[in-house]
């Protein structure tokens, strides 16, 4: 896998002032995230041709990561924190997860707002039973790659690795697209694929057919509310916390909103659309 090396990792806070790593330095261009590479940058320069050839490639990256052996990350389940576990469910690599963001909510207060408190329920009672743990990169998204050559030669970006499985990517991948795209009327670039051309990519390399991709779309709209939610309340100086922020175009509430049909205590600006656009 195109990951760079990592040299050594620092668990003394003392040093710098917090633990760190040091990796591997690797040349190459990475698709800009501010302003978004489908409004701005090298990859919106390119020929239609070349931006499809490295879509393509970060795609087959992507299902190359899927298809490692679970069994050396079973570490990973650990980020199911023992306290507050739900006793009913069992330690699959998707219940794991699942754990780690119901705790999230209620860590960070989101749990409190009754869009968050709906959704957390609904993933709960609705979750995907028996499917096997899978590796799930966390931040599926082009920003998150550096490229050479037309080839995605990196891979970055690694705090949500989870064994949740190949759809939380292609979910995230999803919303990231979206957001930035026909959420906004802003048209995608022509080499760049839709997310249904996207996952239709994927199923070829990967040689299997998406399941359960309802639930995991939810599911990433829930993780990018409570993002949300934490980065308001870290800004948030008041006294109480007021759900202004829930009608603001942060596509996270916006999508619980629209997936679930659920009211927002504003208009819905950002509503869920087709994969297929």
């Amino acid at each position: 896998m195109p990951v760079p090396r990592i040299f050594g990792i620092e668990d003394d806070p003392s040093i710098i002032g917090s633990r760190f790593m040091v990796m591997d330095w690797v040349e190459g261009r990475v698709p800009p995230d501010v302003p978004n590479y489908h409004r701005a940058g090298w990859l919106k320069d390119l020929p239609p041709a070349e931006q499809e050839g490295i879509w393509r490639d970060c795609v087959e990256k992507m299902a190359a990561l899927h298809a490692m052996d679970p069994a050396n990350f079973e570490f990973l389940k650990e980020m199911a924190i023992t306290t507050g576990q739900r006793p009913d469910q069992g330690r699959s690599g998707l219940q794991a997860v699942l754990q780690y963001w119901d705790n999230y909510a209620v860590w960070c207060g989101a749990n409190q707002t009754e869009i968050i408190e709906y959704a957390r329920n609904w993933l709960w009672s609705n979750a995907p039973r028996d499917r096997p743990d899978a590796f799930s990169w966390g931040d599926a998204r082009l920003p998150n790659t550096i490229v050479r050559d037309g080839v995605c030669v990196a891979i970055l970006d690694w705090d949500m690795v989870s064994l949740a499985g190949p759809e939380a990517d292609l979910a995230w991948w999803a919303l990231a697209d979206h957001k930035h795209t026909v959420t906004q009327g802003i048209d995608r670039l022509p080499g760049i694929g839709s997310p249904a051309e996207t996952i239709r990519l994927w199923e070829l390399f990967s040689g299997r057919p998406v399941r359960d991709l309802d639930w995991f779309l939810v599911f990433t709209a829930y993780r990018q509310a409570l993002i949300t939610f934490r980065l308001f309340s870290l800004s948030y100086t008041g006294d109480a916390l007021e759900p202004d922020f829930l009608t603001a175009p942060g596509i996270g509430f916006q999508w619980l909103a629209s997936l679930l049909d659920l009211e927002l205590p504003g208009p819905l600006t950002m509503p869920f659309l087709s994969l297929e656009l």
